[in-house]
């Protein structure tokens, strides 16, 4: 049987095994790419902010089939990030090693993090926003679905009204299930190698 609950800084290691999975499988992912070390001190960081959400799906054997993660507070999200860039720069040194492309990669996002003006636009900035939604490749997904409405309702009850997030077009059917659940468009952006990104927004139904 499997339970959601809030995700605590001692997941880490499981969440990062799942976006390393899922990743692989989501045409066009980027930050699996940068490897283990990288994701773990990512999903550490997370996990000890003020307003982060992250909901995991685990068995009764302790197992994290998945997780949905997000912010109620976007800016604060970035602003960690900023101040812990070293500690994921170092991080992500075995992965550039492996790929030195990686690195052209990490310094547009940094850019776009820094509110450079000339930065690539990749995602929300303010506001709620929900991050990622993953699940292990050879665990029923039969409640995955679940697991992300949980996380959307769980922002509706803390009194927000809306919240934002980012899905490529290449994913259609992640793309499709959003427009079933109601989100909208609200513009989308042709990314640097080709893949067109749409920004999406949920209301919360009155």
């Amino acid at each position: 049987m499997v339970k959601f609950r809030i995700g605590k800084v001692t997941d880490a290691n499981q969440l990062t095994e799942i976006h390393l999975e899922s990743g692989k499988n989501q045409p066009g992912g980027f930050m699996h790419m940068l490897g283990f070390l990288f994701l773990k001190k990512y999903y550490q960081i997370l996990l000890q902010e003020k307003h982060s959400l992250i909901i995991v799906a685990e068995a009764e054997t302790g197992l994290i089939y998945g997780f949905c993660s997000g912010t109620m507070d976007a800016a604060e999200h970035l602003r960690s990030i900023k101040s812990n860039k070293i500690q994921l720069g170092l991080a992500a040194i075995p992965a550039i090693l492996r790929k030195p492309k990686l690195l052209r990669e990490l310094i547009k996002r940094r850019k776009h993090i820094s509110d450079d003006s000339n930065s690539i636009e990749y995602n929300t900035k303010v506001g709620v926003r929900n991050e990622y939604w993953g699940w292990r490749n050879d665990c029923d997904k039969s409640t995955s679905p679940e697991l992300f409405k949980t996380w959307r309702d769980i922002v509706y009850s803390f009194g927000y009204s809306s919240f934002r997030g980012e899905v490529d077009s290449i994913n259609k059917q992640i793309v499709l299930f959003h427009k079933f659940l109601g989100a909208r468009i609200l513009k989308e952006i042709n990314l640097p190698d080709g893949r067109k990104r749409y920004f999406i927004e949920y209301r919360k139904k009155v």
